[in-house]
């Protein structure tokens, strides 16, 4: 796909709000000329793909998030960026063109996400970014504090996959192997955190807006 940006979405099942979610990122994706694939590991049927513009990539069985994003890669072909988003994530208006700006104006930054906020109480965050505590674990940064707009727009040491565009370069340059970027061996927890350590250590950076 020849496009700015592909959105790959993994899912298992279906949300109870996944058309919602689904609205929400169709609209952010026509707005900033992207596409989507969506990666459905077995179980129900996901809801229908079939737009211009849209993929559905069928799995036979659940095989983790990081296998489920390779797949999502595999069938993005070139765009040279690509957004990694949750089934359950809802964007909100402008969130795409706003990371896409913050990359488009940093050739350094790897990656970049938005504020993660909680469904069932969005005056508090799920997190900023990942970061590290006084023991050397790592956290989703602010998880469970209020909500503050002068939190955002800071640099981080890593995106949560939750939802944010990672730039395929940056990807492509910390791959095990093409199109491979996670460690399938971690499956659905701490790939991402994995894939941040990397990228720092190429000399890419992370950004929270």
């Amino acid at each position: 796909m020849s496009v700015p940006v592909v959105a790959i979405v993994p899912s298992l099942g279906v949300p109870r709000d996944a058309g919602r979610s689904l609205a929400a990122l169709r609209r952010e994706l026509a707005a900033c000329g992207g596409h989507l694939v969506w990666v459905h590991q077995g179980g129900e049927v996901p809801p229908v793909i079939d737009r211009p513009g849209e993929r559905l990539v069928r799995l036979a069985e659940a095989v983790g998030f990081a296998r489920a994003i390779h797949a999502g890669i595999a069938a993005a072909a070139a765009a040279p960026l690509l957004a990694l988003v949750n089934d359950d994530l809802e964007v909100e208006a402008g969130w795409l063109a706003a990371l896409l700006a913050t990359l488009a104006a940093a050739p350094r930054l790897g990656a970049v996400q938005g504020v993660n906020r909680l469904a069932a109480d969005p005056r508090r965050l799920d997190g900023l970014g990942i970061g590290w505590n006084r023991w050397w674990q790592a956290i989703q940064l602010g998880h469970g504090e209020p909500w503050d707009a002068g939190l955002a727009d800071r640099e981080v040491f890593g995106v949560s996959a939750t939802g944010a565009v990672y730039r395929r370069a940056a990807l492509d340059a910390v791959a095990g192997a093409p199109g491979r970027p996670f460690d399938e061996r971690l499956g659905s927890w701490y790939e991402d955190v994995d894939l941040a350590v990397r990228l720092r250590a190429a000399g890419w950076q992370a950004r929270c807006v």
